[in-house]
């Protein structure tokens, strides 16, 4: 079967993949070449695959941490409802799950996952995290730009991210 075939090509006249995502939010499955993350046979758009491999940590997590034989219809399902239906991002769900296993919070059986997602002390804590990963992007960029000629960017080890630290 030629490459033609089995993916769509596009107005630049460049081959476009189609996205292998289940769930593609995408309105057009067709990827440029160039974008696409390509596994063993398939094709992603770079959002799908990080979605896909999110989900596959979560359950891989979920094995390593939780119950090592689970019901995978039943956790895929549960997994599948906070995504697709709630609309919970799939990264906020596995860093709610790694969060409450290393903070001793007891989780049993799947459906579990949703009383997670509505903890308060978990939310908080996803809500400081991305605080802090927002304050050092910030000193990142700053720390990389070139300041004007005769001024010098010097980080502080006191100011706005102590304050976040507490």
């Amino acid at each position: 079967m030629s490459q033609q075939a089995w993916s769509g090509i596009l107005d630049k006249g460049e081959i476009a993949m189609k996205c292998r995502y289940g769930h593609c939010k995408h309105d057009s499955k067709d990827i440029p070449d160039g974008e696409a993350v390509h596994v063993g046979n398939a094709y992603y758009h770079q959002d799908c695959y990080r979605e896909k491999q999110s989900i596959d940590d979560i359950i891989a997590v979920w094995c390593e941490r939780v119950d090592d034989k689970p019901i995978y219809g039943e956790l895929r399902g549960v997994i599948n409802n906070l995504i697709f239906k709630t609309g919970y991002p799939a990264e906020k769900v596995l860093w709610y799950l790694r969060w409450a296993t290393t903070h001793g919070i007891g989780i049993k059986h799947p459906p579990g996952l949703y009383w997670l997602m509505k903890n308060e002390k978990i939310a908080k804590a996803w809500e400081d995290a991305q605080k802090k990963t927002i304050a050092d992007n910030w000193e990142f960029e700053l720390a990389n730009t070139e300041a004007p000629s005769g001024f010098e960017y010097k980080p502080q080890t006191t100011g706005f991210k102590r304050i976040i630290k507490r």
